[in-house]
């Protein structure tokens, strides 16, 4: 028997609360994904190894946790604004929302997970905007609420880098 889990992990990793609504620092939330989907498992079927934990990271989805509302609603239509140049009709409702609300940027989001959001965001109304027209067309609170959906994130590591720092914070055994 040579279970992963050390016996006694602190009260963050047992009992995980809801979804972050910032990104955190380094790979904290990377590690508590993949704390918790250790625990779930059966101390038989916990990788056995280094290598076989840095593939089962890879394959159980712990490399790429989704981090939502990483961003207010008016920070993402700001941040869209310059990515949507040539859609006039496109720009006038976001640039309502971006104008609308004194909200400053998350001091806690990441610039460069912004603007992937923001990137996202951008392809994605104007695809709709193509085939079917329908973000102009929505009303105020439709409109609101898609671009609430899209105020999310996803921080990324190398399963090599979360194993050792599920090793080095001696949450491994």
């Amino acid at each position: 028997a040579n279970p992963w889990l050390k016996p006694g992990l602190p009260p963050l990793l047992t009992a995980p609360g809801p979804p972050p609504r910032r990104a955190m620092a380094g790979l904290e939330e990377n590690v508590r994904a993949a704390s918790a989907r250790l625990l779930r498992l059966q101390p038989a079927q916990r990788p056995a190894s280094l290598e076989k934990l840095t593939i089962w990271l890879r394959r159980a989805g712990c490399c790429a946790i989704r981090l939502q509302q990483l961003v207010q609603p008016a920070t993402l239509a700001r941040s869209m604004l310059p990515l949507l140049d040539g859609h006039p009709k496109i720009r006038r409702p976001l640039q309502a929302f971006a104008e609308g609300a004194a909200d400053a940027p998350s001091a806690e989001a990441c610039a460069d997970m912004v603007q992937a959001s923001a990137k996202r965001a951008a392809s994605s109304l104007v695809h709709m905007a193509d085939v079917h027209g329908s973000f102009v067309q929505a009303t105020k609170q439709t409109q609101y609420e898609w671009l609430c959906s899209q105020a999310f994130g996803t921080q990324r590591c190398e399963p090599p880098l979360l194993a050792a720092e599920l090793l080095q914070n001696g949450m491994i055994a």
